[in-house]
């Protein structure tokens, strides 16, 4: 092989791989290029994400402090609701109580009454017997009053007579051992105090039927 032919070998060669080369600097160009845009293109969803993440986080946060003062006014208005129930439950308790108590006073109460009740038919029982013992009181002073009228009557006319004998027999001047007025006196004397007596007697029972009327009265007004 001459020196000629080796060197166009060798010029082919050289240019073969020159333009490979040349071929691999495009292609390696073009990747480099494309790869700088995958890494830019990269770059900038991973900024975005970071900005996304970022929000995200804050967000969370934000999230998580609003919740945090949720939980903490529910914590509160718990509390608040159960200081009330256990308020309401000492009242209702106190009400119970007092309900009790209302009700042991209007046992009693009805107790009383019914004792009150009991007692006041006894008492009517009385007042009846009462009433009637006093009506047949009241008969009894009116008899009572009748006849002792009737006796003082008959003492006044003896009395009468007497005094008027005693007169006639002082005209007459009779001469006896024993006087007239010696016989008669003590006799009117004692017709006299009779009949003072009988008036006192007449005018206390009179007072004793007023009386009697007065409470007679009395007890039909309460009645009624």
């Amino acid at each position: 092989m001459n020196y000629k032919e080796l060197y166009e070998e060798m010029a082919q060669k050289y240019q073969l791989m020159e333009e490979e080369y040349n071929q691999f600097v495009e292609e390696s160009q073009a990747l480099e290029d494309q790869q700088q845009k995958s890494i830019e293109s990269l770059s900038k969803q991973l900024a975005q994400a970071q900005n996304s993440l970022l929000q995200q986080k804050e967000e969370t946060q934000k999230a998580r402090n609003e919740l945090q003062n949720i939980q903490n006014q529910l914590e509160k208005q718990i509390n608040k609701k159960e200081a009330q129930i256990t308020d309401l439950q000492k009242t209702l308790q106190t009400y119970k109580m007092q309900i009790i108590d209302l009700e042991v006073d209007q046992d009693l109460n009805n107790s009383k009454v019914r004792q009150l009740e009991e007692a006041n038919k006894d008492l009517e029982v009385k007042l009846d017997k009462v009433l009637e013992q006093l009506a047949l009181a009241h008969t009894d002073l009116e008899a009572m009053k009748s006849q002792t009228q009737e006796e003082i009557e008959r003492l006044k006319q003896t009395l009468k007579e007497n005094e008027d004998e005693l007169t006639a027999a002082k005209c007459l001047k009779l001469n006896i051992t024993t006087t007239p007025e010696m016989v008669k006196m003590p006799k009117i004397d004692s017709l006299r105090a009779n009949a003072a007596g009988f008036n006192k007697s007449l005018t206390l029972i009179q007072a004793l039927i007023k009386d009697l009327d007065d409470k007679m009265s009395l007890i039909r007004h309460q009645r009624s």
